[in-house]
């Protein structure tokens, strides 16, 4: 269902999966990760409920519902938003993609070994660079997907410009993204680090904190809906960053945002 929206040669096929390139644009796992997917996490990720618990993201899941195809992006170890979906709708066509090839292999391993017939097809490419032709893609998933994109606020830009580029006029992206709140608070956490910042934050403070909400508008979307899922504070058992959050009593949260954009 699929192949009639590539406008860009098959570089290679990974256990039938067509591979585009810009494996670097991802995310990188490793054994130990791979291991624990097939130890219960694949699993778990496949048969949460949490999406269809939280009344904001089942507002999302069930407008998707109308969907008769959808692609995910960055789809990673919880194959996005699409086990949710087939839970409501298991007749709609899914393709789960990720820049990371490791991740699809080990996620068509696992269907297949549990004997899993769903509607859904897999594809390695990268955000910045869809191998989809203009204006034939009827709607994108996404769960941080967006955001786990490399080169910080360009980055963003950039995937968000490929999403809008390949949508289908009317075309819909269902997303869940994350915004961090006390910039500044976090800044001086790092410098009590005696650690350099991460980009996003650097880029912060230099050029102002740019919304998901801005970026989607800019970028030429009408926004249908916006809600915040949840916030989460950063805690000691998040990170290293959480681990001296909590050392110096420094307060930050990662606030959660689900957005229905229209092109």
């Amino acid at each position: 269902m699929f192949e009639s929206y590539y406008n860009q040669a098959v570089l290679h096929t990974v256990d039938g999966i067509p591979c585009f390139g810009r494996e670097e644009d991802g995310d990188c796992f490793d054994e130990e990760d791979i291991a624990s997917w097939g130890a219960g996490r694949f699993q778990s990720n496949f048969e949460t409920r949490k999406f269809s618990d939280n009344p904001v993201t089942a507002h999302l899941l069930e407008s998707m519902c109308s969907e008769k195809e959808v692609v995910d992006l960055a789809c990673g170890p919880g194959m996005g938003l699409i086990p949710s979906l087939l839970q409501r709708n298991p007749e709609v066509h899914c393709l789960a993609t990720d820049a990371n090839i490791s991740v699809l292999t080990e996620w068509k391993r696992f269907l297949v070994e549990q004997g899993i017939r769903k509607n859904i097809g897999f594809a390695q490419f990268s955000a910045f660079d869809i191998p989809f032709r203009d204006n034939c893609v009827k709607a994108y998933s996404s769960n941080l997907g967006l955001g786990s994109t490399r080169d910080g606020s360009r980055g963003y830009d950039k995937a968000v410009s490929e999403v809008r580029r390949t949508l289908v006029p009317g075309g819909k992206l269902y997303t869940i993204e994350v915004e961090w709140t006390h910039i500044p608070a976090i800044l001086d956490l790092f410098r009590k680090m005696n650690r350099e910042p991460w980009h996003l934050f650097v880029e912060a403070q230099e050029s102002g904190y740019k919304s998901w909400e801005d970026r989607f508008r800019i970028a030429g979307f009408k926004i249908l809906y916006h809600e915040i899922e949840k916030t989460k504070p950063l805690a000691a058992d998040d990170n290293e960053l959480g681990m001296a959050a909590a050392r110096f009593g420094i307060d930050a949260e990662m606030c959660f945002h689900a957005f229905i954009a229209e092109k």
